[in-house]
Parts: structure tokens; sequence; C-alpha cells
């Protein structure tokens, strides 16, 4: 085997021209050849990466980060190198705080999804959090019971991060990795959970010795096969597997597999052009740490013996202060008849603002709780929710309502500015269309 080498935009690639055969499975699910760690054959310049991760950094605010985007960003900035989360850098230190209080507002909902808590966990991970002393809840146990109980196949993503966390499968992951890997529905969406499941199935091969169960073993042993020769034979004259997104997720797949013989270079370049051009979350989340030669698997490599960080429940003076957590409902009312569009419990720190809440109920569920506003004179004046605006000539306005702690059946109005007005505990918010009267 030899390599060609290439320089495009700072990046110095080395092509492979052959390909042996890479894989020889055994019974116990792990390779008879393996590519040793450093294989990927793609070096960079520094500049190389600075613009895709100078663009990610400037997406995030001081005090929400990249809202719901937050634990999927640190992973991304991780995987580029561009962040170590040792405690050392103030800025990295804000990102870990925002994972922080992401997670714990998450375990809090009974609505936190499989894959929303797949991405807290591999968060928590790069951050240096343990994910099985959380503030006393085991993270990776609670996803592990959501996917035990799960009626539906489940995302892989799950199972990466299970792995990730260096956790054990339940019994049916080979039956939800499988059917997977033999879905044909849906050709978009299959490649992009087929990426995942590869990822999933070589983060075990890597990492454990891990035994499918007999009856199963020998199907997902040919599909994970099948599946990377698809890939191969998949890549388009441009380097691509498809649009930006499942090509980076498959490069991706393709790499934690550790194998090399695909036109790497062209995919590169199709990537760094995708990057370069496209400036949207998604495409610099799945781009950047393929470009740095690394996969989602590679969060399971995190080493954090030097810098764990340790959790008030660890500390045996007390001395570490965890932000405190509290519950409001928050509801649009709608007609003088007070017809209830839509209600939601939410978890936020301890004297946020009515405007806060306001803010996390538009992030979590912009359906309902979208609202457009105006600064005037120093007070927030919402005039249009959930699509429908003041209405003058008829009357009705929008206007906020409140109640007293752990009474949300009585309400009261009030005309303070939402960023004025401090929500306690157990309170109901209330944004009510209804007549103005005078």
């Amino acid at each position: 085997m030899y390599f060609e080498r290439e320089e495009y935009n700072g990046l110095i690639i080395a092509e492979p021209r052959t390909a042996p055969n890479a894989h020889n499975w055994r019974s116990n699910f792990s390779l008879t050849y393996k590519i040793e760690e450093g294989f990927f054959p793609v070096k960079f310049d520094n500049g190389v990466l600075d613009s895709g991760v100078s663009w990610l950094r400037n997406q995030s605010s001081d005090i929400m980060g990249w809202k719901v985007n937050t634990p999927r960003a640190v992973v991304a900035l991780f995987l580029a190198s561009a962040v170590n989360f040792d405690g050392n850098v103030s800025d990295e230190e804000l990102m870990a705080n925002q994972v922080e209080l992401k997670t714990a507002v998450a375990l809090m909902k009974s609505t936190t999804s499989i894959t929303e808590l797949s991405m807290l966990v591999n968060a928590l991970l790069v951050t240096c959090y343990n994910p099985r002393m959380f503030h006393g809840t085991d993270v990776v146990q609670r996803l592990k019971s959501l996917v035990t109980r799960s009626r539906d196949v489940v995302h892989p993503v799950a199972y990466l991060a299970l792995c990730n966390a260096n956790e054990t499968w339940p019994d049916r992951a080979a039956g939800d990795l499988d059917a997977v890997l033999n879905t044909t529905s849906n050709p978009q969406a299959n490649q992009d959970m087929k990426a995942m499941a590869v990822m999933a199935l070589s983060c075990y091969l890597y990492h454990r010795d891990y035994v499918l169960p007999s009856d199963q073993s020998n199907t997902t042993e040919l599909l994970f096969d099948d599946t990377i020769k698809h890939f191969k034979a998949l890549q388009f004259r441009d380097g691509s597997f498809g649009n930006v997104y499942t090509t980076a997720l498959i490069a991706q797949a393709l790499i934690a597999d550790r194998d090399i013989y695909w036109n790497i270079n062209k995919t590169a370049k199709y990537l760094i052009n995708k990057l370069n051009s496209t400036s949207n979350f998604l495409t610099a989340y799945l781009v950047l740490p393929f470009l740095n030669g690394k996969s989602l698997v590679d969060v399971s490599y995190t080493n954090c013996s030097a810098h764990p960080r340790k959790h008030s429940d660890e500390i045996e003076d007390n001395k570490e202060v965890v932000t405190p957590i509290m519950q409001v409902k928050y509801s649009l009312f709608y007609g003088d008849k007070k017809h209830v569009i839509q209600s939601m419990y939410l978890g936020v720190p301890e004297n946020s603002t009515a405007y806060y809440i306001m803010e996390q109920a538009e992030i979590d569920n912009p359906k309902y709780y979208t609202f457009e506003r105006k600064n005037i004179t120093g007070s927030i004046n919402v005039f249009e929710m959930s699509g429908i605006p003041n209405d003058p000539e008829n009357g009705n306005y929008w206007m906020m309502f409140v109640s007293p702690p752990k009474r949300p059946e009585i309400i009261t109005y009030t005309d303070k500015s939402p960023d004025d007005l401090i929500m306690k505990d157990a309170q109901h918010l209330v944004m009510w269309y209804k007549g103005h009267r005078f």
C-alpha cells in the first residue's frame, strides 16, 4: 500500500491506493485486524480549523451558551481539539457550567427524550463531569433505563453514549442495531441512522470484548461489514455521500471503524468547502470533528483523571455551591373565557425572571411559545405570541398574569416588565390574550 500526498487549504492528505480486506470477524465480535490508533492520514496546519471553531464559538452567548445546542457544541469543540476543560480557562468553565445547568433542568423533566439524554451524557463526559454521580443522579443508568423500557427501536446514538460512558448494553441492543442497519425505509434518514449505528458498534469493538447474543451474532457481524462496504460504494465523485450532514456522519463512521480505504481526500475537500460556504450549527457540529480526525466515538477516550470535577455531594465540607433549580408553570391563554392554548413546566435557576422563562419556553417549544417583543423606554413590550398579534381594533392584547407560589389556580394581572418580574418556585406565569378593559 502507498499514499499519494496532496495539500489543500492547509490540509495535508495522504490517500491510500490499495485496499486489503480490513474486516475479519471473530465470534467475540472483535477484529483480528486493526489499524492502530493514529492511523488517520490527515494532518492540519493550525489555521485549518480556526475559522470553523471561531464561527462556532461566536454563536454562543455568555448566559445561554448555544441554547438547546449547548451539549453538542461543547462536544464538537472538544473533538476539534479547541477546548480541554481542565479547569484553567474561564470560557471553558462557563461552557461546563452551562452543560451542568442544561443537564440539571433536563433531569427535572419527565419529557426528556432518549436522544437528548444521550447528548447530555456525551457533553458531561467531555467537560469532565461524572455522569454516574451528577449531583446524586446516575445519568448513565437513567439513560439505560429509558433504553430498556422503550417500546420502539432505540436511536443508535443512545448505544453510542452508553458505550462512551463505559456502560454495558441491554440485551435488546443487537436487535435494535440490526433493525437500523437492515432498514430500507426513508433512504435519506436511514443512511444517517446507519452511520450512527456503525459508530456505536465501533465503540464497543475497540473498547471491550462484547459478546452478542449467539442467535444474533452472525447477523450483526454481516450487517456491520455490509454497511461499511455499502458506505464506501455510495461515495460520489465529489467525495460526498449525499448531503453535507450525511457525508460528515458517514465519514465519522468510517474513521471510527479505522477504515482508510476510501477517498478521504475528496471527502475532506467537499466538507471543507461546505464548512466555508454554509454557516449553520449542524454543519459545524458534524464536520469539525472529522476535520480533526475524530468521530463521536472519540468521546470515549476522554481522560479526566488529572482534573475531575467534584460535585457538592462528594465534598465533605460542602464548599461547592450548586445553582439551585426551581420549577415554574408557564401557560398561554386565549380569549376572555380563558381557553388554554398550551402549558408547560420548566426547571430554571432560582430568581429567574419571567422574561428568562419566556425565552426558555421559546427555545424548547417554538411552535407555541415564539414571541415578538420590543424594548420601549426600558420596558419589554410583548406584542405577538404563538403567531397571534395584538389587535388594537378589537381591543385584544397579550397581558401578563402571575400566581402566588404553590397556588397556580389564582392568577392576577401585573404590569411589570417581564425582565423585572422575579419568579419564585411553584409559581404560574401566564400570557393571556384577552380584551383590554379601562
